[in-house]
């Protein structure tokens, strides 16, 4: 019983601890940990907390009639490895019509 409540417990700590500064960022991540996967290991994941921010754009129709929604908004989630290793995403909403986020 005490041993299951530990796991527990150190399940829920992993969860709202707080982002390290060390964090790596990924791009179109794939489900794996980006380090273990540079370090040719294997790992198992835990979603973190995520947070969005809170901008409005209106949405609107272009010169075709086509509805466009640009949507400015970050959503960012926090990953954890069994291996310790943090990390985060950062996705943007695209429009359905290809002109939003603007590649550069």
């Amino acid at each position: 019983m005490r041993v299951v409540l530990l796991l527990v417990l150190a399940q829920v700590a992993l969860l709202v601890s707080p982002p390290q500064p060390y964090l790596t960022r990924v791009v179109n991540w794939n489900g794996k940990c980006p380090v273990c996967q540079l370090e040719g290991r294997l790992s198992t994941v835990t979603v973190g907390s995520s947070h969005t921010t809170l901008a409005y754009s209106p949405p609107f129709y272009d010169e075709q009639g086509r509805l466009h929604y640009h949507d400015p908004n970050g959503h960012t989630t926090y990953y954890r490895c069994s291996r310790g290793h943090d990390f985060y995403e950062v996705r943007i909403t695209p429009c359905p019509w290809g002109d939003y986020p603007e590649v550069k």
